[in-house]
């Protein structure tokens, strides 16, 4: 039998993962209102990549990159549906890397290890690098 990708919403309803809305709370799993993790105050996120720690810095470039992966909630969606073509070009582009030079890292790294701090960077980079104010977030 092959996976629908559905879930049940709360009301008990069949729905695609295509038809929930993508929030910062849903992606980072982080209750309303509460403040995001792993963010310097420069904006930067911390990522342990193969066991080494590197820093995905927001940048216009970084953010053109990953936009054009057709929009920043197309990106959101791909991380929480576990895209690793999506995760690699994320990587990437904080990096300043290709592609092709962070993907076995990724690969080794696991996608669940990296999914809440890329849906920060995500978010960063669609706030011009900014983190997210409290209104913002909530």
């Amino acid at each position: 039998m092959a996976s629908d990708a559905s879930a049940m919403d709360e009301a008990g309803e069949r729905r695609t993962a295509a038809s929930f809305p993508i929030t910062p709370d849903i992606v980072l799993g982080t209750k309303p209102g509460s403040k995001m993790t792993d963010q310097t105050d420069t904006g930067t996120i911390e990522i342990e990549l193969n066991g080494k720690q590197k820093t995905l810095v927001p940048s216009l470039k970084a953010a053109k990159v990953v936009n054009g992966q057709r929009g920043f909630q197309t990106v959101l969606s791909r991380l929480s549906l576990m895209d690793f073509d999506a995760y690699v070009e994320v990587v990437a582009a904080g990096l300043g890397s290709r592609p092709a030079e962070v993907e076995d890292a990724v690969w080794k790294t696991g996608l669940p290890n990296l999914t809440e701090p890329l849906s920060q960077d995500v978010l960063l980079l669609a706030n011009a690098g900014r983190p997210l104010s409290p209104a913002t977030e909530g």
